[in-house]
């Protein structure tokens, strides 16, 4: 798929520069096949916009990390499919992906990043009209991303619905859960005969584990036991990842792909590491879920050890969206990285829930 490169500007909240450009040099047959970069606070942040336009429906959608940036996603089977059905943009956040900029550790924080995201909404109005229907979906970070945008904007924002993926919206409600879901996984595996070593020295770092401390070596050691227990569950096949990248010769010759930028953005700016740093005693999203009352579906992992089923169950009690308006769905057997473990039911569900509410 060819992609066409336009740069766009950002330079106020209010004020956009817009490269001079006609509708038809990105919508072909009703489907956008789109590229361009947001500029916002020294970074340039690149933007891919593909899929099914015809309704004028686009689904945002928030990486995790903050890491690794989401363009690749474009190459991915399960987003191809959805964008038969809706557009869909990736965009690489700041200090990740192909992204390039002022990455300093004062702009590695979640107010920021949350200033991104409303101006890439206001671009991507100003740059397809203001009738485009906007759905959110992020994922992990994303969840706390997004979540925290609705927050700050509520009741002045055009986001028609919000799609949390095993989002990490409360990391101290993650510390104080995550240990409980991991000893209860090893309790199960040891139960039927998996690999029982291993979980058995699993269950004694979750019983070990102080939930009183905040600081982020500590929680990274214990994190790297957590992708420990995932690569367990897939050996023993309790999961499977199914999706694939479709034709990744494509994603790395027909995309703006710079491998410097992003083992910068991953490696040396290590945005990850300066956003949760700050977030360890948060309590900003979860104080202020009431203020949401806008379409919601939650879609998580019941074997997500990294971002437990807890907090999807609070925060579905907290928000204000109408019973009607909001789902809360389980997926079985899946972990973190959910539409990977069951693309068919994560596609089925994210389909029915904009269609309902476009």
């Amino acid at each position: 798929m060819k992609i066409r490169i336009k740069i766009v500007y950002v330079v106020s909240l209010t004020a956009i520069l817009f490269t001079g450009c006609d509708r038809d040099d990105f919508l072909v047959d009703d489907f956008l096949d789109d590229h361009f970069y947001l500029r916002n606070a020294g970074a340039d942040m690149p933007v891919t916009v593909q899929g099914n336009f015809k309704d004028k429906t686009l689904v945002l959608f928030l990486q995790g990390g903050p890491l690794g940036g989401s363009q690749i996603l474009a190459y991915s089977s399960i987003f191809n499919r959805l964008e038969k059905e809706f557009a869909v943009a990736y965009w690489d956040q700041r200090a990740t992906g192909e992204s390039k900029g002022n990455f300093s550790k004062d702009l590695l924080i979640r107010d920021q990043y949350v200033d991104d995201l409303d101006k890439l909404v206001k671009l991507i109005q100003h740059r397809y009209g203001k009738d485009t229907k906007i759905f959110l979906m992020g994922i992990s970070w994303g969840g706390m991303l997004g979540t925290s945008y609705l927050i700050r904007h509520h009741g002045n924002h055009p986001v028609k619905g919000w799609i949390e993926i095993n989002g990490g919206h409360d990391w101290p409600l993650i510390r104080r859960t995550s240990y409980l879901k991991l000893r209860s996984i090893a309790d199960q595996q040891i139960s039927i005969g998996n690999s029982i070593n291993e979980w058995t020295q699993l269950k004694e770092v979750a019983d070990k584990f102080d939930t009183s401390r905040i600081d982020l070596d500590y929680v990274v050691e214990y994190y790297q036991h957590v992708l420990k227990a995932e690569k367990i569950l897939e050996k023993d096949g309790v999961v499977s990842y199914s999706v694939e990248v479709d034709k990744p010769w494509k994603a790395f010759f027909n995309s703006p792909t710079n491998s410097l930028t992003s083992i910068f953005g991953d490696i040396l700016a290590r945005p990850n590491s300066h956003v949760w740093s700050h977030l360890m005693t948060d309590t900003y999203v979860s104080d202020n879920l009431s203020l949401i009352n806008i379409p919601y579906l939650f879609l998580w992992g019941d074997m997500d050890i990294r971002v437990p089923d807890t907090l999807a169950y609070r925060a579905y009690e907290k928000i204000s969206t109408p019973e009607a308006d909001k789902k809360l769905v389980i997926f079985p057997n899946t972990m973190h990285e959910l539409p990977g473990y069951a693309p068919e039911q994560f596609y089925l569900e994210v389909v029915s829930f904009i269609n309902k509410h476009n």
